[in-house]
């Protein structure tokens, strides 16, 4: 198994995941449903929608996503990509962030779809919308910074590199 089908198979089970987590929503959304007002717990629904149509893109393009978390150089041979990209702890540890940065994205989208529909709601009712944009403040960052791990995982492996490396005496320090 080469590192390409590691972040294949990391993706779906994420994407997995998040469809188990929106089915979750749409049964606590049913219960609540039954129970109070339906245009109450709409919020609820468009959350578990957000959930459920990420988890099934990330399931559905989880390809596409492995190829863009795993480059490999095109003007290799075949058996030289197969034989570097089998198990680097490199190319692992980028896969792990940017399955942890898709991560945060997924968690917080769904978020972001919510707090516009509360902004919606709270217009309509004639409420204050400014508490709200406090409470939006949390999914923003969590989108920000699953954004930054997403792109930047091949950073912060060259960060993790040199602050392993940070002190220790290597060949070149004694020359």
């Amino acid at each position: 198994m080469d590192i390409r089908e590691i972040a294949n198979l990391a993706c779906k089970i994420l994407g997995l995941y998040i469809i188990i987590q929106a089915f979750n929503i749409i049964f606590n959304f049913l219960y609540l449903a039954v129970t109070s007002s339906f245009q109450d717990q709409l919020v609820t629904l468009v959350f578990a929608i957000g959930y459920l149509i990420f988890g099934i893109l990330l399931w559905c393009f989880s390809g596409k996503l492995a190829s863009l978390m795993v480059k490999m150089k095109s003007n290799d041979s075949e058996q030289f990509r197969i034989d570097r990209q089998k198990m680097d702890v490199d190319c692992v540890q980028r896969v792990a962030f940017s399955v942890i940065g898709l991560f945060f994205i997924g968690d917080s989208l769904p978020k972001l779809i919510g707090m516009l529909s509360s902004i919606y709601l709270a217009i309509s009712h004639n409420n204050p919308v400014s508490t709200l944009f406090f409470i939006s403040a949390e999914a923003v960052a969590e989108f920000i910074i699953g954004i930054s791990i997403f792109l930047g995982a091949q950073g912060l492996v060259n960060l993790l590199n040199k602050l392993r490396s940070a002190g220790l005496d290597t060949d070149e320090n004694i020359k």
